[in-house]
């Protein structure tokens, strides 16, 4: 995502439950991500930051992703 503001304007749009954070640099894209910077990607982490769920870029499933965020919801 190129900046914070777009990334807020694509999770409005979508009406996520949650903030999209900008990773102009693909920083914490490549922590899970080796090659390319393909979006959709998603990394669903807990408060410990542990790894729920990774979904590859252009597979993220938001019904999956939505459930498994009201699960881990403390």
């Amino acid at each position: 995502v190129a900046t914070q503001e777009v990334a807020e304007e694509y999770g409005a749009s979508l009406n996520l439950p949650f903030t999209m954070v900008a990773d102009k640099y693909y920083k914490f894209y490549r922590t899970f991500f080796e090659e390319g910077n393909s979006i959709p990607a998603a990394v669903l982490l807990d408060e410990k930051k542990q790894v729920i769920q990774v979904y590859e870029p252009g597979s993220t499933d938001l019904n999956d992703l939505f459930e498994k965020i009201k699960k881990n919801i403390n």
